[in-house]
């Protein structure tokens, strides 16, 4: 067991900052103590953005909070804006094919 992910999810003692890749937060983590994610590095994987999304976004989220934030830190024309484009692309198209494959089942 995650001591450290437990303890992050009592919002009366828990520690208030927890700083983590997205591949290291995206698996096997229950961040539901966190109101706000604040991304300033991502890779390619769409895999790895969604899974750490999801972090804190679960079942007994909301007894804690009313509303969750997600802030992404990306500088103009930097590598970084290019990523955050192409994960959003990627989010884009797979939402859509998985919308034609349930219309073909």
């Amino acid at each position: 067991k995650l001591e450290a992910a437990d303890s992050f999810n009592d919002v009366e003692k828990g520690p208030r900052v927890c700083i983590a890749n997205t591949r290291a937060a995206g698996l096997g983590i229950n961040l539901v103590g966190a109101r706000y994610k604040i991304y300033y590095t991502r890779n390619f994987s769409l895999e790895d953005y969604m899974q750490s999304q999801k972090r804190n976004n679960r079942d007994g989220a909301l007894k804690f909070h009313k509303t969750l934030f997600d802030y992404h830190l990306v500088a103009p024309r930097t590598i970084d804006e290019y990523i955050y484009k192409k994960l959003l692309h990627k989010k884009k198209y797979s939402e859509k094919l998985l919308d034609i494959k349930e219309l073909l089942t």
